[in-house]
């Protein structure tokens, strides 16, 4: 079996990510909003609790994140600063600070654990 190549720009995904981000709210809505709350109730989601969304987009769902868990660790990771300065006007409206933007592909735990990872594209 031939495995296909696929070449990762991540300047090109910045860029596009960039040219949607004033209409990813409306998108998001409409295509991932019973997708998310699926994920959320599975992952029973509560304090004392790790988390990591990855691809979170401009904070939809991890804002749902951290209002259940607001005492532990919550991390947002995205390739799009754009995208994570909207997550981050919709975070700061919570009223716990237990949680981290981070842009960028690589990340490092301290520990190198977590209990929950989150990823819904």
């Amino acid at each position: 079996m031939k495995i296909l190549e696929r070449k990762f720009d991540d300047e090109k995904i910045k860029y596009n990510y960039k040219k949607v981000v004033n209409s990813y709210n409306f998108w998001s809505l409409i295509t991932k909003s019973k997708a998310a709350k699926k994920v959320i109730d599975f992952a029973e989601i509560k304090n004392g609790l790790d988390t990591l969304d990855v691809t979170c987009g401009i904070g939809v769902v991890f804002e749902k994140i951290v209002k259940l868990n607001p005492w532990d660790k919550n991390i947002e990771i995205d390739l799009s600063a754009d995208m994570l300065k909207k997550a981050q006007k919709r975070i700061k409206k919570v009223s716990n600070k237990t949680y981290e933007l981070k842009e960028g592909i690589e990340l490092a735990f301290n520990g190198n654990s977590l209990d929950i990872l989150i990823i819904i594209l």
